[in-house]
């Protein structure tokens, strides 16, 4: 389930993203002139400053679409390269970038390819992202390394879909797959897979608040199979729990027996954490049984506090909260 945002502005350490606009045209024909940045990409070294300037016109353009997304990378104040998603296929991005070689070798691409693909798996629910240099380019091959991109063997099928199939045979393609992504109440069948949906009492409560809004699904996902659920809860009626605009609850931290003790849970718990803060909660909050041990150790890893002990006709368990205002933003893709 995609959400698309268009071309957010983004911040890393030294860069800003942001949309292209009409006037960058002289910054970027300062690098889209240069026959060592244009050698290995689709388009040929731009000869003067009009091509330039029609070019960043219609990428401007595009940029306004909810359904683009195109950034500049801007450092020290100007324009020194453009990373783009060219296409959208299966709700899989591919990636593209070009920057000026006076930049080359310090980690500048890295820094903006890392901060897209973060946007792109935490916001718009992009599902994988891949991209292919030619293999003389082995810069742009280390960029998608050190972002966590691997190797594949080429699926012409994708490029079939698109009505063009790339006719260079010298080339390498990487792809990194979002593992943890959130669902609607389409796939939410899926999750059958995790934990018996039939035998539980609350699977109608539980599909109810999906399609009200007031439950987030999120999912981690190993080759197409879902083996791992934790929900965000808006509302659910016990101050304990969710306070309006203050505090949300964490729900069904669930992995598959075989995939347990890998760090599944925590990951997918430290997702649903950062999805909470990004939305302004200040606080999270969970229950847990007081004897699940395994838990228990990972709540208290992850900051939770116990705030009560409480019973129900389970047994007894604890009430735990995170305070989640004040710690920074640790994301970044896996």
């Amino acid at each position: 389930m995609l959400t698309h945002k268009g071309t957010q502005p983004l911040k890393t350490q030294r860069l800003l993203l942001r949309k292209i606009k009409k006037s960058d045209y002289r910054d970027i024909y300062k690098y889209a002139s240069k026959e060592e940045v244009a050698r290995y990409v689709t388009w040929s070294t731009h000869k003067n400053i009009k091509e330039t300037k029609a070019l960043c016109k219609m990428w401007a353009e595009q940029c306004e679409k909810i359904d683009k997304y195109h950034w500049a990378i801007i450092f020290e104040g100007r324009v020194i390269g453009n990373i783009e998603v060219g296409r959208i296929v299966d709700e899989t991005a591919g990636l593209g970038w070009q920057i000026d070689s006076e930049y080359w070798n310090r980690g500048i691409m890295t820094e903006a390819a890392g901060a897209v693909v973060n946007f792109l798996f935490n916001e718009v629910n992009i599902a994988a992202v891949e991209a292919a240099h030619i293999a003389e380019n082995v810069g742009s091959g280390r960029v998608m390394q050190k972002i966590g991109m691997k190797e594949i063997a080429f699926d012409k099928s994708v490029y079939e879909k698109l009505g063009r199939v790339p006719e260079n045979e010298n080339l390498k393609y990487y792809r990194m797959e979002n593992h943890i992504r959130q669902i609607d109440i389409s796939e939410y069948h899926k999750c059958s897979n995790i934990w018996n949906m039939e035998k539980c009492p609350y699977t109608e409560d539980f599909k109810r608040q999906i399609e009200n809004g007031t439950r987030l699904v999120f999912v981690y996902s190993q080759d197409g199979e879902f083996i791992g659920e934790c929900d965000l809860v808006t509302e659910n009626g016990d101050p304990d729990y969710t306070i309006k605009g203050r505090r949300a609850y964490l729900s069904r931290l669930i992995v598959k027996k075989e995939y347990r003790n890998k760090g599944i849970g925590t990951e997918t718990a430290e997702f649903v954490i950062n999805k909470a803060r990004r939305m302004d909660y200040g606080e999270i909050s969970l229950g847990v049984n007081t004897d699940n041990q395994s838990a228990l150790h990972i709540y208290k890893k992850l900051g939770f506090d116990i705030i009560k002990t409480d019973s129900d006709k389970n047994g007894e368990f604890f009430k735990m909260v995170k305070n989640i205002q004040t710690i920074p933003n640790k994301d970044f893709c896996k």
